[in-house]
Order: C-alpha cells, then structure tokens, then sequence
C-alpha cells in the first residue's frame, strides 16, 4: 500500500468503520441473526438480490439506500477535513491531480466497501440467470457512485468548507424555529441511525398492517407501534442534550413555554410521517379511520413525552431507558382498552403535567450547576 494510500486508510477508513460498528453488527444481526438457520437466511438474501435485480422498485430503493449510506461517507471525510487535527490531508492537494486521484478512489471505495459488496451479488445473480440486460443498472450505479464519491473528496480536500455550502443551502432567509433546529440535528448528526430506525419501524408496521383482514390483530400492532415509538428514545436522548447543552441559548428567548412544547410535537410528528404512511392501510384496507387517527395523534404524543421525561432529573443512558421501558409498558397496556382514545389522551396529559412541574426546575438546575 503506498504511503498516502496508507495515510487516507488510517486518518479516514479506520475511524469511519469504527464509528458504525455498531450500526453495522446490528444490521448483520437483523439480515441474519433473526432467521432459524443459516440456510434459509441466505435464501432470504437470494430473493431480496433477485428482486432488486429485476424490479425497478426494489432497484429504486436499493439506490436510494446506496446514496444515503454514501452521502454518510461524504459528511464523515467533510467533519474529518475541517479540523485542525486533520490539516495535513490538505498537503495531499501538493501532488498532481493524476497521481493523487487513484489514492482517492482507493479511499472512496474502501468507505463503500458494503455498498459494492451487495451490487457484485447482484451482478453475480445476473450471470448466473443469464440477465445480460439486467447488469446494466447496477454496474452503471456503481461505477457513478465510486467516481461521485471520488471527486467529493477530491473537492473537499482543496476546500473542506464546501460541504457545508453544498449540502446545506439557503433556500429562503427566514429566522429558524426551535423544531426546524432540532430536525435540522436529527438529520446532521444521526442520519445513520435515523434511517435504519426508520428502515425498521416502517417496514414492520407497514407488512404487519397490509395482511388480510382475516389474520389482522390492532392489539398486536399496537405492541409493535409502541415498540417503534420507544426505539426512537436514542435520538431523543441525544437531541434533547444538543438543546440544554449546546442551544442552551433558546431559554433566553422570549418563548412561552407552551410554543417550546408545540416546537417538540411539530418536530416528531415530521419525524413520524413515515410511521404515518405505512399505517395508512389500517384506513384504506381495514376500514378503522378512529383507530388509525388515535395511533396519528398518539406517536408523536408520546415521543414528546419521552423527550419531556428528561427534564425531571439529569438521566444517564441506562435509567433513561428504564424509564422507557415503563412508558412502553403503560402504553402497551393501555392499548388493550377498547377505548383507543385513552392512548393519545393520557400521553398528551403526561407531557402537560411533566413539562409544566420540570421544565423550569431543571433550568434552575442547570444554572446552579454551571455557577459550582
């Protein structure tokens, strides 16, 4: 490998993978841990590359997938390339662009090394079936992809600041609001783990909802909304430590406590629109329009009250999910009434009463604990 290779390699790659380790086992344990055997989860896989191969829906969502996960490689290389640790990549910019590009490509396609994997199976299966035809898109894809990423970092190396401009334009010069801060986070930051939370939450409720009315069960989608609704409490946790500790500043601003609160809904209902359209069929197919707007109005309800929790003490991650844990199972048991509307009303009495006796203690103890 040679010397700049090696330098990319160890500045970018090794703590890139690093940091979605966790994403990545977690990813290996649902594509196979969850099936019964071996065998059949490489089954699974076959027909998942078989329909990608030869569906434009299924190829669609794949590109869609390859995109975000490369626009994730981007942003890293663009956060390592403007600290001031990291300055001697700039000195890469000193060589000529016809010998510093193949170092580039070896490091764009070591960061999309997963992306690539996948794309050879499918060219794989289209060998094998004899689906000439059918290479074309996905050997297209990938060579876009590898030179896309390529010229990124190419770009970036000589004016890391561009990312910035790039990814995130001013469209229209209006003041943010507190919710358009805290998706604008969401989306920065924890895009990795937000869309595989979304992958997730979506896929589950949208298969479970679509069976045939026969087999269909509210009670068990209930347990499995509710379910989705607690995985969000990761990106929660974080969002809610970025407003007291670094937008602190929002509590100096002539805001009146209940706009705060409407700024939390406004924000994980955007955030829930997903969970929205896969329930849809629970209206369409199933005919139950109360039960679907009950399940509307209490998702983001409840992740508020999971966001307003925190005001009540300076939890650490452990006893923050403890406490999910017992939210999950009031609400799960609440879902066992037939009186659906107890779900969305006690949540949205839940964050009133919460929000209302913690918000401003918790200020005062945040005060008195930057003063010490």
């Amino acid at each position: 490998m040679n010397s700049i290779s090696y330098l990319l390699y160890r500045s970018v790659v090794t703590p890139f993978y690093r940091q979605i380790a966790g994403a990545i086992y977690f990813l290996f344990f649902v594509l196979f841990g969850i099936q019964p055997n071996f065998k059949q989860a490489l089954d699974t896989h076959y027909y998942i590359i078989k329909s990608i191969a030869y569906t434009p829906a299924a190829f669609s969502l794949f590109i869609l997938m390859c995109s975000l996960y490369s626009i994730k490689c981007i942003s890293f290389y663009a956060s390592r390339s403007t600290k001031n640790e990291y300055q001697f990549l700039q000195l890469i910019n000193s060589i000529t662009f016809r010998k510093r590009l193949p170092h580039f490509v070896f490091t764009a396609s070591a960061l999309l090394l997963p992306s690539i994997l996948y794309t050879l199976c499918i060219v794989v299966v289209c060998i094998a079936h004899q689906r000439w035809y059918a290479l074309i898109a996905p050997v297209t894809f990938l060579v876009s992809l590898i030179t896309l990423v390529t010229l990124s970092f190419v770009m970036l190396n000589r004016n890391p600041a561009i990312w910035k401009e790039i990814a995130f334009p001013k469209i229209i010069n209006l003041p943010s609001r507190l919710w358009q801060f805290m998706l604008r986070y969401i989306f920065r930051e924890q895009i990795f783990s937000l869309v595989i939370l979304k992958l997730i939450s979506f896929c589950c409720l949208y298969f479970f909802v679509i069976t045939d009315p026969s087999v269909f069960e509210s009670r068990m989608l209930w347990l499995i909304y509710t379910l989705c609704l607690a995985g969000h409490c990761v990106i929660i946790y974080k969002t809610f430590y970025f407003l007291e500790n670094k937008l602190s500043f929002y509590r100096t601003l002539p805001m009146q406590p209940f706009r705060i609160l409407a700024a939390f809904f406004l924000c994980y209902l955007v955030l829930l629109l997903p969970e929205c359209w896969a329930l849809r069929a629970l209206a369409v197919q199933h005919h139950q329009e109360y039960e679907y707007s009950c399940m509307i109005i209490a998702g983001p309800a409840i992740l508020c009250l999971l966001h307003v929790l925190l005001y009540t003490d300076d939890f650490k991650m452990d006893g923050y999910l403890s406490l999910v844990f017992l939210v999950w199972i009031l609400f799960f048991f609440l879902s066992f009434s037939e009186n659906k509307w107890l779900l969305p009303a006690t949540a949205i009495a839940g964050v009133l009463i919460v929000f209302y006796t913690s918000f401003r203690s918790f200020e005062k103890k945040a005060t008195v604990e930057k003063l010490e």
